[in-house]
């Protein structure tokens, strides 16, 4: 029931089931099956913005897959342990993990998993602002994705692979790669997945002049993420409509919007995606209605959650990358060292 729940996108009555599944597999001492729904329970934590409980959670689970010798069920922990990891703006730490996981995927030839953990290594480099490194972890994944015809594995692949040419600048392939990867989620009922890839071509979309299919994009996606209870996407979302709106020239109606996504943000404190995004289309928007004091917080609020994550990277050639190779970051950065020294 809790895994029909899941799929319903109801994560509250997915949790209550898996923790009634938990307590009798406790009470007769069945540990692997105890951490299989432990496992199953951090996935739903990780979608409700609850990560430190997700983290524990994997944590756990890789205890007990450990112990037992199940070295797919031990990898995918592993595995999901640097997704939680790159979240929380651990970059590095999340690669450290990632290695680890592909490591044992390669050694069983456990091709779903090397597809999942490859796919997350370009997540990683594209966190980073290296984006031609990223492109070719992702092309592997989908390699591999097409060989064992793992279907929601490709829509993934084709998505992130969509996602990598838009900050490449290659716009056309960027949606022609995202439009595939829309099309696929929703034909094969994928989730929060169907609200993450619309709300990234609607960006793109937006970008590129196209206001009217962005939109209908942006608010599907922020339905169906707040049907789910995915508060990440649904603030991506309306953040994603406001900056549309603001472009169309309604900009009360953007202020809403965009007052609504950084009320939801500052509420949840974390989501799966950057804070500074939700913040600097929030600092446009009160730009655009001559707020300026208001609008410079907003500002520094963005450049502050950069400076944060990019503190975290040990290495200095990636950190580097990291400022200057996202274009947003070094925007940000540029734009707020620029008006504080006239404040």
């Amino acid at each position: 029931m809790a895994l029909v729940y899941w799929k319903m996108g109801d994560k509250e009555r997915s949790l209550e089931h898996s923790q009634r599944a938990l307590n009798i597999y406790n009470m007769i001492d069945d540990e692997v099956s105890a951490a299989r729904v432990i496992a199953n329970m951090a996935n739903v934590y990780y979608y409700m913005n609850r990560f430190e409980e997700a983290l524990a959670a994997y944590e756990q689970a890789l205890e007990v897959a450990t112990r037992i010798g199940d070295v797919v069920f031990q990898s995918r922990m592993i595995t999901n342990i640097g997704s939680v990891y790159g979240v929380l703006g651990e970059y590095e730490r999340s690669l450290h993990y990632y290695k680890k996981a592909l490591k044992l995927d390669q050694r069983i030839m456990h091709k779903r998993g090397e597809a999942i953990v490859l796919n997350n290594i370009g997540d990683f480099y594209g966190s980073v602002g290296k984006y031609k490194e990223a492109l070719e972890y992702f092309e592997k994944a989908l390699a591999i994705s097409k060989e064992i015809n793992d279907l929601p594995g490709m829509s993934i692949r084709l998505g992130n692979i969509g996602n990598c040419y838009a900050c490449l600048g290659q716009i056309s392939k960027a949606i022609e790669y995202l439009r595939k990867a829309v099309t696929m989620t929703s034909e094969l009922k994928m989730g929060d997945w169907i609200a993450y890839y619309n709300n990234d071509l609607a960006k793109i979309l937006m970008e590129a002049g196209q206001y009217d299919e962005a939109l209908k994009l942006a608010r599907e996606a922020t339905t169906f993420a707040h049907n789910s209870k995915n508060i990440s996407y649904e603030v991506t979302g309306l953040s994603i409509q406001a900056r549309i709106h603001e472009k169309l020239g309604d900009i009360r109606k953007a202020f809403k919007l965009s007052r609504d996504a950084v009320t939801n943000l500052d509420k949840t404190g974390k989501i799966e995606g950057n804070k500074s995004d939700i913040y600097f289309n929030h600092y446009h928007i009160l730009k655009a209605m001559n707020n300026e004091s208001e609008s410079y917080e907003y500002l520094e609020k963005a450049y502050i959650d950069i400076r944060s994550r990019g503190d975290r990277i040990k290495d200095e050639d990636l950190k580097k990358n990291f400022i200057e190779n996202i274009n947003e970051n070094r925007e940000v950065i540029e734009l707020w060292q620029v008006l504080k020294k006239h404040r």
